[in-house]
């Protein structure tokens, strides 16, 4: 049996349930939020995470933790229903191959960008998770309407969802006019599976009946500590350590992972 030290040599993560994990490590190592990791329980069997947020721990230790994405077989294929509760299991950064294991196990095939914790990972989000009510802010030179057309061409090029954009600056020309002076027209729509992909550079000024409805949330850089608790306390399901991250970075955003795809996984937006 290993002992404590061996353990935190190797990174040893704990799953008491099979859908969270937490797991200690040096505080100079990397294992930023929205990184992915493994976590080996046994030579033919391991499981794929994503970190979530980051704390201090005594004798100059760091703690991550996060939630299980899925369970990989000896075959090499990764279940994201599958859970696989551990006590102690290998923490490592996750490859390539493995984040591209959870791409094709969940259908992500829109390529939007890059992972910014894996930046020769092709940033894939789920297209039908599209049909949902969507949210999409940055501040102004955040690369926001750019990043937007990205994801509308791979959304008209590679699937019949039906969308309609709010578009008041005419940054998409050739899409549909559409009212915006009737805040309760989200929660209609979803009756006749039309659904908004809303795009802003100051999410206070959208009406909170609008903002309530959408399930997913992409966030560029937005500077303004008021906004980002407003978008906390809207969006739930975005991790605060990630949303933290918002004024960092011009084109980072936090989106929905893969796995639930709400999008939590740090996306950077290809402007070439």
């Amino acid at each position: 049996m290993a002992t404590s030290s061996e353990d935190e040599a190797n990174h040893s993560g704990v799953s008491a349930e099979g859908r969270s994990f937490r797991f200690e490590f040096s505080p100079d190592e990397a294992f930023p939020p929205g990184s992915f990791v493994t976590f080996r329980q046994a030579p033919d069997r391991s499981a794929l995470g994503q970190v979530e947020s980051n704390s201090e721990r005594p004798a100059g230790r760091a703690a991550a933790s996060g939630r299980i994405l899925g369970v990989i077989d000896e075959g090499g294929r990764l279940d994201p229903l599958a859970s696989s509760p551990f006590r102690s299991a290998e923490v490592a950064a996750a490859e390539e191959e493995t984040i591209e294991l959870l791409h094709r196990a969940t259908g992500a095939t829109l390529e939007v960008g890059s992972l910014t914790t894996n930046p020769d990972v092709p940033a894939r989000p789920l297209p039908h998770r599209f049909n949902r009510h969507t949210f999409w802010c940055g501040q102004t030179g955040s690369g926001k309407t750019y990043a937007l057309g990205v994801v509308l061409e791979q959304l008209l090029a590679h699937t019949d969802l039906p969308l309609v954009i709010f578009d008041p600056n005419g940054d998409f020309v050739r899409l549909p006019d559409l009212r915006a002076d009737a805040p309760g027209e989200a929660a209609e729509r979803r009756k006749f599976g039309l659904w908004l992909l809303l795009s802003t550079q100051c999410p206070s000024k959208v009406h909170p009946s609008i903002n309530s409805q959408c399930d997913n949330l992409a966030l560029m850089k937005m500077s303004s500590p008021l906004d980002l608790t407003e978008l906390g306390a809207v969006f739930g399901f975005a991790p605060a350590a990630l949303l933290s991250q918002s004024p960092a970075s011009a084109r980072v955003r936090p989106c929905s992972p893969a796995g639930s795809c709400r999008l939590r996984a740090l996306c950077r937006s290809e402007t070439g």
